[in-house]
């Protein structure tokens, strides 16, 4: 359970960061251009993830609705209790 939650919050920081355009290359190699930063609150959110997989949250939906945008803001380790 704790590896499925770890991989749908990373699924969500790429979707965060998607609207980056890739160009087409002649070859291989890295796009030329690179993707942009992603938002703060992403590194709250795995923060949060890490926390409830030490057993600091009982909450985890509540606290990474809280820290995403339109949702409360809930500081970590506080959701849930």
């Amino acid at each position: 359970m704790k590896r499925t939650i770890l991989t749908l919050v990373i699924a969500f920081a790429v979707l965060a960061s998607a609207p980056v355009a890739v160009t087409a290359q002649d070859g291989n190699g890295p796009p030329e251009a690179l993707p942009s930063p992603v938002p703060e609150f992403v590194s709250d959110v795995l923060g949060s993830v890490l926390e409830f997989l030490d057993g600091g949250l009982e909450s985890l939906g509540e606290t990474v609705s809280g820290l995403t945008p339109g949702g409360d803001k809930v500081p970590p380790g506080e959701a849930g209790r």
